[in-house]
Order: C-alpha cells, then structure tokens, then sequence
C-alpha cells in the first residue's frame, strides 16, 4: 500500500509540474525574445520524468511542490516582468471568484468595501503577485479600523493553493496568516499569486462607517478599506436549519477522529450548524422475546456522548440504515411492528429524560431510496413510528429522478422529504412542483448537494447559493455531504485520497482548518436571515395597515430577490468552480434587503 500510494503521488506531483509547464509555457509565448525563457523550461521539462514523490509523512500538496516547481514559476515571473508587470503587484478579482496560480494579475489595484449588519461575518479579499526574480516576505497591517492596530474585529488568512485529486490547483483553504506579533507574514514565491482572505466580524463592532487601510510592507502597498456597520443586528440563532452527517458520535468514521472530532464540532458550531448526524450505532435495538416485547434496554451510553458533545443542537438526526429484519423480526409480521414501536417508545422516553423532544429526533431510514423496495422499507418503518411517537421526525432524501415513480406511501409517512438540489435545478419543473405539493400537503421541505468531488465545486454557486434556494422555495433546512469526508486521505494530500475531498472545510487526522466552502455556507445562512428579517418586517408592517413607498419597494425587494440571486444556476454544469458566472449578485441584492430594512425602520 505505501508502494502504491508512492506511485500515486508521483504520478500527480508530475503530472503538476507538467501542466504548469505548459501554462507558463503559453505566457512566454507572449514575451518578445524569448528564447531565453524557452530554454529554461525545455531543462526544467528535460527533468520531470526523474521527479518522485515526497516522502508521505507530513506531505501537503502546497504549490509549489518541490524546488523544480519553484523553477517553473520563477519563469513566470520573467514573463510576467517582460509583459510590463511590476514586481509587486495587488490586484483584485471577486473573492469567490476562481484563482489560477497560472493567470497574470489583473490592473486595477484593490479595495476593500463591507456593508454588514451588526452580529455578522462577511468576507473580502485581494490578491498580491510577486513578478520579482526571487521570493519575498510581505509584512502585512491594518489601521485605521475599530480596534486599533490589526484589530480582533478582522481575520486575517493566507490562501495557499492546494492541488486535488482532479488535478486543478484551488486556492480554497483558509489558514490564518502567521504574525510576528506586530503584522502578518505572507510569503510569496517568484511568479506566485497569494490571495488575502479578511473575513470581518462586526459583532463588537459600533454601528457606523470607517476608513481604513492594509498595509504591505516592503514597498509601501496599500489597500483601502471601507466598512459600514449598520444599527441592525442578525439574531444570534439563524431560522434555517444547517447539517451535513458530521457523524461525530463515532471515534472514528469517514475522516473524523478522536483527535480532531473536538475541534470539528467547534468549528461547526461557529458555523451555524445546528443539526449534527450520527450513525445507527447510537441507537441499538435492545433484546426482544418473540412476540417483539422488549426484554432488555438499548444501551443508550453512546447516544448520551453525542448529544453532550452538542449540548445546543435544535435537531439531533441519525441514520438508521434500516433492513428488511429489526432484531431478527421479518418486516411486517406483528413481532416486527411490536419491536419498532417499543424500541421508539423507549427512546423517546430516555431522550425526555436528557431534556431532548421527540421532534428534536430525526430518523433517516434509508439513504437516498430509488427503488420500490426502498421506499416499501420506508412505509414500513414510518407508519409504525408515526403510530407510537408521531412527532419523532422521519426524514428522507428521495433519489427519483422522476418523483412520481416514488412510492405514494413512502412521501406521505415522512415528516421531511430533502431533495438534491442539483437535481431540482436539472430536472424541471414537473420535479419542482411535486415537491412543492409535498411541502403544500404537510411535508416539510430540505434541500441537500452531494456533489463532487468537493473542492472544484464553486463555493459561491454550489454553497452560497443553496440557502437562498431554500428561501424561494420554502425549505426549513440545509445539508451538504459530508463536513467529515475527506475521501480517506487528509484534505491537504489529496493524491491518495479515494475520489478527492467533499468536506467544505480542511480536514486531515490532527486538525480543522477554514475553508472557503464553508464559509460560503456560513455567508448563505445569513444571507437566508436577511430575507427572513425582511419578511417579518413587510408583514407586520403590511398588517398594521402601512402602505408607503418604502413597504411597497421592500415588499417588491422581497418577491424578486431569490429570483435573480439563483438564475445563475440552471444546469448540473452551473455549480462548478470554472464555470463563469457573476459572483457578485448575491452581496448586490444583500445589501439591497439591508437598506431597505433601514428605510423601513421607524415606519
């Protein structure tokens, strides 16, 4: 196996160095003389066959990857020099916008604007390209803000470029950027970009607007930086439920670990999930005689862990992974409904005693059901448990492509029925509106992406977005497979990974770091809050009788804003990280819904 995975990684930490070579390649095809530069990369290329792989331990698929791959890009700096480029140079696409390690900086110079409420975070970034012929350390401030010097209000975070399993290079993890105590380091090698991720928490922060600047040192760099605070503030729980089978009950599954899991969750929580997954192992069947009468306890010390693990979770879900037998009881003979009912009936009773509602259980029979046998299992178990605890919650994730092949019994016995939002978006409007009749006869309507593998996923697109989904069409709930799967490799080292990463996060055995996926989920949440808070605000307003100019412009707001937030995705294609597409409407119709809400204020 480590021969193997050997082999694997040299063949990807090559496959690199070739496909850089040749995008540089393409650039100093645009230099006037340059043979110079040609014949660097023909040695440089001479020697890709003999590369091998690092050794694992420890390995992270960094760019760039070895002192070869350092070559490369210095000729990318020459190029860069030659087309007029200085050798510093900040620049600025939008920050959830696609990054090539490859592409020339842009002109332009950068600026930071933030409007937020009060209790939120939002991000920003801008770009430094370093076309000088050696690599350089950027000592990196920022003034001028509440707080003083390098206040706690911003974090700051250095954007390395990982490679994947795919083979296209993304700058999506979010360490924080080291400090020397008074500024933070950035380093940057010759011919290199290295994004600046500031993700600003206006929570400490008094309603107003400031002006202020990041400062790069040497070469007296500056960013200016305008934030405005508003004197609204987003609740502390967002009203949209967010999970993603987590599965942190176990000591180790998918990617999670007993070193790790602690840190997860942590990290989780900061990010408004509220409705954590467990597997099947927390709730056993117990010991039945042969009428189904329950003899012995389920041993209920795992499912105890868990929850004391997510002391505030609204929801606490779990896969049950259910089969045609429960505790040897073939599914459908008296026994078998007399075991399902006492097994749910003893655990709804020992979850009261730890201060948790049947409604706050939710069972998922089985995953992503798309054959009659599936969906018989479903009804099957449903209406045993809907008859003993009616408010313990059944939650389905449906898999017909076309919904009314479904089985009529499995969609009525379920108390959420969560679609693949991909597959709405694919599908049509005939799969559109039978969910939505679902959710107009009592369902309650979810929506999930599994898509992958994760990291070229767009994170604006795919995990932004998604909440505002939720919002136009009624949905109460979020999921995203999986925050604990990193397809068996850490998410730093993706070469032995199985398929490459799904976990919107960083993951490896030891730790947890930021992602840019999961903060686009974070941002989606409070983007959802938005629309809810001005929601309340027309309605009441609406109810009080209050007809002017400023409620009929937010009501107007309020009926088109999904709309044209989500009309960038219209096919499967849509929710990759290359695709084109304008990532700034989202934050447009933002801070439309914020005004408002203040015009609205008073009224």
């Amino acid at each position: 196996m480590e021969l193997h995975k050997e082999a694997v990684m040299t063949m990807h930490v090559r496959q690199r160095l070739k496909s850089d070579l040749m995008a540089v390649r393409e650039t100093v095809k645009s230099v006037g003389g340059n043979e110079e530069l040609e014949r660097a990369l023909a040695g440089i290329e001479k020697m890709i066959p003999g590369v091998q792989a690092p050794p694992l331990e420890d390995f992270r698929a960094i760019l760039p990857l070895n002192d070869l791959h350092k070559r490369i890009f210095a000729v990318q700096a020459s190029a860069w020099r030659a087309n007029g480029v200085k050798p510093l140079t900040l620049w600025q696409k939008n920050c959830w916008d696609m990054l090539s390690a490859t592409e020339p900086p842009l002109s332009g110079g950068a600026r930071i604007a933030v409007v937020m409420m009060k209790n939120e975070r939002r991000s920003a970034a801008f770009n430094i390209s370093n076309a000088g012929p050696s690599p350089t350390t950027l000592h990196l401030s920022i003034a001028g803000l509440p707080g003083g010097r390098n206040p706690e209000c911003i974090s700051v975070r250095d954007v390395p470029f990982t490679d994947t399993k795919s083979g296209v290079p993304v700058a999506a993890a979010l360490p924080e950027a080291k400090s020397d105590g008074a500024s933070y380091l950035f380093q940057i090698e010759s011919g290199m970009t290295r994004q600046v991720w500031l993700i600003f928490k206006s929570k400490d922060i008094p309603a107003g607007e400031y002006e202020g600047q990041v400062v790069a040192e040497p070469g007296a760099l500056r960013v200016p930086v305008r934030l405005k605070v508003c004197p609204i503030a987003l609740p502390d729980q967002p009203t949209l439920h967010l999970g993603g089978w987590d599965y942190t009950d176990a000591s180790s599954l998918f990617d999670v670990t007993e070193q790790n899991r602690t840190a997860l969750i942590g990290h989780l929580q900061e990010h408004c999930v509220d409705t954590p997954w467990a597997s099947s192992s927390v709730m056993p069947n117990g010991k039945y005689d042969r009428n189904g009468t329950m003899i012995e306890s389920p041993d209920a010390k795992n499912f105890k862990t868990w929850i004391e693990r997510w002391p505030n979770a609204r929801n606490y879900f779990v896969f049950s992974c259910v089969g045609e037998q429960f505790a040897g009881f073939e599914m459908g003979t008296p026994p078998f409904k007399q075991a399902v009912a006492a097994w749910i009936n003893w655990w709804a009773g020992q979850l009261v005693q730890w201060n948790v509602k049947p409604e706050q259980l939710g069972l998922l029979l089985v995953d992503e059901p798309g054959t009659p046998q599936q969906d018989k299992v479903i009804a099957e178990y449903g209406k045993v448990i809907r008859a003993a605890q009616p408010k313990v919650i059944i939650w389905e994730d449906p898999n017909w492509l076309d919904p009314l092949k479904g089985s009529l019994e499995m969609y009525a016995i379920s108390t959420i029925l969560c679609p693949q939002l991909p597959m709405w978006v694919t599908q049509g409007k005939p799969f559109a509106d039978f969910y939505a009749k679902q959710r107009e006869a009592g369902r309650e309507l979810w929506f999930y992406t599994c898509s992958g593998p994760g990291r070229l996923l767009d994170p604006y697109a795919c995990h932004r977005l998604q909440q505002w989904f939720c919002w136009q069409y009624g949905a109460k709930g979020s999921c995203f497979w999986a925050f604990g799967d990193s397809s068996d490799a850490s998410s730093w080292n993706e070469y032995i990974s199985k398929s490459g990463a799904y976990t919107p996060l960083f993951l490896d055995p030891m730790t947890v770091t930021q992602g840019k996926h999961m903060e686009a989920i974070r941002e989606g949440m409070e983007d959802y809050e938005y629309l809810r808070m001005l929601r309340d605000r027309v309605v009441e307003l609406q109810k009080k009788g209050a007809s002017g100019k400023a409620v009929v412009a937010a009501a107007t707001l309020l009926a088109s804003a999904a709309d044209r937030v989500t009309a960038c995705l219209k096919q499967q294609s849509d929710i990759n990280w290359r695709e084109p597409k304008d990532r700034s409407i989202a934050d447009r119709v933002r801070v439309e819904i914020l005004t408002a809400l203040l015009a609205l204020e008073g009224i």
